[in-house]
């Protein structure tokens, strides 16, 4: 019958049929009979249960006991710890042993690296192997091969899930869904700098001159909503923004 070694830690219910078995989980596990490496690199505080895993850290941290793998190319100057890391360089720079994956569809060219990247290439491209997303609303019929584009829509035509910024001015009702729309609703409509006047601008020592995205904002406010034709003689009439001739 077999005897079983049990671990008498707390809260534990390891066993194991093998002394040496239990010392290892007890090592482990519950650092328990540990024989610690530790780093003796100034102000490296790191410590291993086993010397292998050491020996990896002083090569990744502390550049100690590396061999170093070269990229041959003429003018890379790269250099790297892991053999499959300069594989991976050479077919991502160099496109050096490289397994093409082309995509078949008549008249494309496109070709990866990534067997991922070509099947993302055939969905956004060719719309094949997509799992549509359907917008739920009663009588929509849009679809999106991705989850945030139908958010985006729900959002921008059928007010779902917005978060909407208002404008915050007395007796104003706007809201609306980008703070950057909100902005220049403000900018626009209860701005109170001046257009500065011809005569400002031109006895002034710094010329301030307006934007085409100011002089649409402010124009409004300023200048009559109907202008004048060529005639010279021709006056506003009185109380109103009309021109007469």
């Amino acid at each position: 019958m077999m005897k079983w070694k049990y671990c008498l830690e707390e809260g534990c219910c390891y066993k194991a049929k093998q002394s040496s078995t239990l010392k290892k989980h007890k090592q482990a596990i519950h650092d328990i009979d540990v024989k610690w490496c530790y780093c003796l690199e100034i102000g490296c505080g790191y410590k291993a249960k086993q010397a292998d895993n050491l020996k990896k850290h002083k090569q990744t941290n502390h550049d100690i006991d590396v061999t170093w793998h070269y990229c041959l190319e003429i003018g890379c100057g790269y250099k790297t710890k892991q053999a499959s890391t300069l594989k991976k360089h050479k077919q991502a720079i160099h496109d050096i042993d490289v397994k093409w994956h082309y995509c078949l569809e008549i008249g494309c060219g496109y070709k990866a690296k990534q067997a991922d990247n070509l099947k993302k290439h055939k969905q956004t491209n060719h719309d094949i192997d997509v799992k549509w997303r359907y917008c739920s609303e009663i009588g929509c019929g849009y679809k999106a091969k991705q989850s945030s584009t139908i958010k985006k829509h729900k959002q921008a035509i059928h007010d779902i899930d917005v978060k909407w910024h208002y404008c915050l001015e007395i007796g104003c009702g706007y809201k609306a869904k980008q703070a950057g729309t909100l902005k220049k609703h403000k900018r626009a409509i209860h701005s109170n700098t001046p257009i500065p006047s011809l005569d400002e601008t031109c006895e002034s020592d710094s010329i301030s001159i307006l934007s085409a995205d100011q002089f649409n904002d402010f124009a409004p406010q300023y200048l009559p909503l109907t202008a004048p034709d060529s005639n010279a003689n021709a006056t506003p009439q009185s109380g109103s923004d009309e021109w007469s001739v």
